[in-house]
């Protein structure tokens, strides 16, 4: 059997053919393939993801990746962010625009089998033809691929200070570079399709760091942040700070928390070399901006005993290496998203720490909690409680971050009333409908006390966005 030309292993083909008019033709054929692994699963768009996702409601998930052009922020109707975190591959078939949000749908997240991490050995001098440490996923075997289009290579710089800032619009495709026991440091993410580059991820600095995916080890490729070095520190002559040497131990920083839940303390340990006379300091990011309200960060002496000097404003470098603890508290008002932190060193360079980073994710409200505001409406109310209840409709609950309003209808105009105005013997529907504050989600199952606070009412629609209750009233 042949896909693009190619014969495809473990396939059989079954023919019948005979005289026809003359002429020997083939008047049914059959192919039976028994081993799918030389065809390989593609997309026709493909994404790196550059902020890890983060949940806006109980359904649905946003968060931003790389095209190869451009970054682009989507939402995604799915309940969980697994398989979405930053240094994804995504492949997928749709994404359409709905009153300004890009929606993205049929997406997949590539595994180790359907991509491969490795590292590129050598590049032609034109730049359209890399040879690669292994064999990557698709590629039948073959070591060297060509580009066929420019937009099947993707240039990011994993290293960069923000996470927007990953993607780069213009580069190259560039050779791995080796540690001092001539370890290829992994720079490239790809999927082959015979000889031919099917995409081709590529990081433009020293290797691509990224906590998704494991390097191939064929070819003595291995992790950059594994490299064996030829100093444990950098020594200059003058006296700049550069933002380089940065590695972490202990508790790795990252976090969620719920919106307006308590204040939580994120602390990490991390060894900072390279420094020299100088005080660095540590900020929060957004969305690459700096965050200053209920954000607070504390740097003091690690506890390993590594004698060093600090200073209100943070860290004075004192020694070869410093070690130092880090801790940030995230505010009980720290909007919803997903923070990062950063090494700020007085000459300012600036650097990511790596793995330091927490999400803010909504509060879900379960309960509708004590209402105010109902105590003369039920079933069989005065009009004249109707009628006060209609001038000023204010409900509220003890719930934080929980709306309520309230409608009215008259579903049966008494004889003798006068049509929209509450009287005697009417008949109105009146319904609550609940909604959230930014910032919180409702459960969307109905409220766990609502069979004991409003056990008159019925029940309607319940989502994230909304619960409605209605009650009928014959007024009296």
């Amino acid at each position: 059997a042949l896909t693009d030309g190619t014969l495809i292993s473990g396939a059989t083909v079954y023919g019948f053919y005979g005289d026809m008019n003359g002429i020997d033709r083939v008047g049914a054929l059959a192919v039976a393939v028994n081993d799918f692994d030389d065809i390989i699963t593609t997309w026709s768009n493909y994404g790196y993801i550059v902020t890890s996702a983060y949940k806006i409601d109980n359904s649905t998930i946003e968060y931003v990746f790389w095209n190869g052009s451009e970054n682009v922020t989507v939402q995604e109707d799915k309940n969980s962010t697994a398989d979405r975190a930053k240094g994804t591959v995504i492949g997928y078939d749709t994404l359409t625009t709905e009153d300004g949000v890009n929606i993205i749908d049929d997406v997949d997240a590539l595994n180790s089998t359907q991509i491969t991490f490795t590292a590129i050995t050598s590049v032609n001098n034109a730049g359209d033809t890399a040879i690669f440490a292994t064999a990557p996923v698709g590629a039948n075997g073959n070591t060297e691929l060509d580009v066929v289009n420019s937009s099947d290579v993707f240039y990011i710089d994993t290293d960069a200070d923000d996470e927007l800032d990953i993607g780069v619009a213009e580069g190259s495709i560039e050779e791995a570079q080796q540690d001092s026991n001539d370890k290829y440091l992994a720079n490239a993410l790809v999927i082959g399709n015979d000889d031919e580059i099917e995409l081709l991820i590529v990081d433009q600095g020293r290797f691509l760091d990224n906590d998704v995916y494991t390097p191939d080890s064929a070819g003595d490729v291995i992790d950059g942040n594994a490299a064996a070095e030829d100093s444990g520190s950098e020594d200059t002559d003058d006296d700049t700070t550069t933002a380089e040497g940065i590695e972490q131990f202990g508790t790795t920083g990252t976090m969620t928390k719920t919106y307006k839940a308590a204040a939580v303390d994120l602390t990490v340990d991390a060894t900072f070399t390279g420094l020299k006379n100088e005080t660095p300091t540590v900020e929060v990011y957004k969305d690459g901006e700096k965050v200053t309200e209920n954000v607070t960060v504390d740097v003091a002496k690690a506890t390993d005993g590594t004698t060093q000097n600090i200073s209100a404003a943070g860290m004075l470098k004192t020694d070869e290496a410093v070690n130092v603890n880090i801790k940030v508290t995230m505010g009980q008002d720290l909007p919803i998203g997903t923070y990062t932190a950063k090494l700020v060193c007085g000459s300012g360079n600036e650097a990511t720490i790596t793995d330091f980073n927490f999400t803010v994710e909504p509060a879900e409200i379960s309960t509708v909690g004590t209402l105010t505001g109902l105590d003369n409406v039920s079933a069989n109310m005065t009009a004249a409680n109707l009628t006060t209840f209609m001038s000023s409709p204010t409900v509220t609950s003890t719930v934080a971050g929980l709306n309520i309003e309230a409608s009215f209808e008259e579903t049966t105009n008494a004889v003798s009333g006068t049509e929209s105005v509450a009287d005697a013997t009417d008949v109105w529907t009146i319904t609550l409908t609940f909604t959230p504050d930014d910032g919180y989600v409702l459960s969307e199952t109905a409220p766990t006390d609502a069979a004991t606070v409003l056990s008159a009412w019925t029940a309607g629609t319940m989502s994230a966005e909304s619960w409605t209750y209605t009650l009928e009233a014959t007024l009296t």
